[in-house]
């Protein structure tokens, strides 16, 4: 009789194994090991079937990354409960409790060995995948090998880690997600500032302001500054990228003098407002079409002064004809989306 029980909690835990191996899926495979729904039997009356079966789905529940060890502690609870059910019912039932609260404890510990372990093969992915060539003062640190090491232990040979070691860890991630974001966004603006040039067929004859110009004012900040063709050398976008991939978009003008600040430049400023608005909001539906959302605030007050940065190689830029009015666009302008200040060489 002892052999026959003994026999039907190996066969329940092996077709608990061999579904588990036959799902396809992660929810199958966690529906083949059992749930411990069932609840104790009264233990006056416990009867050594109960016992065997209960012993069984507890046997067939254990997660494939409980330690031999612990298997064993809850199968020599199991077989206590077993033998001992037939004349001492009362006993039988303290060690099914005790087999349980085993495997439960077996089974998380296991279930956190396990989020841990792909944790570290996640964060080893990321550390050691090779940076794109990065703007200076934009590369993170190296990552020190202590800590590359770390992880390598986790993932082959189970080992813990410490809370201090997974926000070291975390940082090096962050930091590495934050150049990254700094030089997708730069190069989203790029293009889609390209692209509104395109669009605005200008092609022949839009001098050096149809191509945005990108320059670093400091480590980890660059200043983006791109016009349509048609605004002439008096207005012009700025988009402030600073060290966390943030955006600060300013609409710019040039600095006059007293006697310039008519009430037709004034007049013109607001216009170039109102457009810059309908740019940045198309602006962002490009980055989100890119899986690359941004939060582009605006608001139609007056441009910032300022002084337009040079290009590449050093020559000032400017257009190839003066500026215009954009009638046909300040009615088409939609309610943009967002606009911030940024401290630097700009003033009021």
């Amino acid at each position: 009789e002892a052999a026959r029980r003994a026999e039907a909690l190996r066969a329940r835990r092996e077709r608990a194994l061999a579904a588990y191996a036959a799902a396809d899926t992660e929810e199958a495979a966690a529906r083949a090991l059992p749930p411990y729904s069932a609840p104790l039997p009264d233990a006056e009356f416990l009867t050594a079937e109960q016992a065997t079966a209960l012993g069984a789905e507890l046997l067939a529940g254990l997660d494939l990354n409980v330690s031999p060890e612990e298997s064993a502690r809850v199968e020599a609870a199991v077989a206590h409960a077993v033998e001992q059910a037939p004349s001492r019912p009362v006993a039988a039932a303290r060690h099914l409790a005790e087999a349980r609260d085993l495997a439960f404890t077996a089974n998380w510990r296991a279930a956190d060995q396990r989020e841990t372990a792909e944790w570290a093969a996640q964060q080893l992915r990321l550390l050691r995948e090779p940076l794109p060539p990065l703007p200076d003062g934009s590369a993170p640190p190296p990552v020190p090998a202590a800590e590359l090491a770390a992880l390598e232990a986790v993932v082959e040979r189970g080992a813990s880690v410490t809370a201090r070691q997974r926000a070291e860890i975390a940082g090096r991630v962050a930091e590495r997600e934050t150049a990254l974001r700094r030089l997708y966004v730069t190069q989203l603006l790029r293009r889609s500032l390209a692209q509104q040039a395109r669009r605005l067929e200008r092609a022949d004859d839009e001098g050096e302001w149809g191509t945005p110009t990108v320059t670093r004012v400091a480590p980890g900040i660059q200043h983006i500054e791109w016009a349509p063709p048609d605004w002439g050398d008096e207005h012009w976008l700025r988009i402030v990228v600073d060290r966390a991939g943030t955006l600060r978009v300013l609409t710019m003008r040039s600095v006059r003098e007293h006697h310039e600040d008519t009430e037709a430049a004034r007049a013109l400023d607001r216009a170039r407002c109102r457009e810059a608005g309908a740019l940045l909001a198309a602006l962002a539906d490009a980055a989100e079409a890119a899986g690359l959302p941004l939060e582009v605030s605006f608001d139609e007050e007056r441009p910032v002064a300022g002084v337009r940065h040079p290009a590449p190689d050093g020559r000032p830029v400017t257009a190839r004809r003066p500026g215009r009015s954009s009638s046909r666009r300040d009615q088409d302008a939609r309610s943009p989306r967002y606009r911030s200040r940024d401290e630097g060489t700009e003033r009021r």
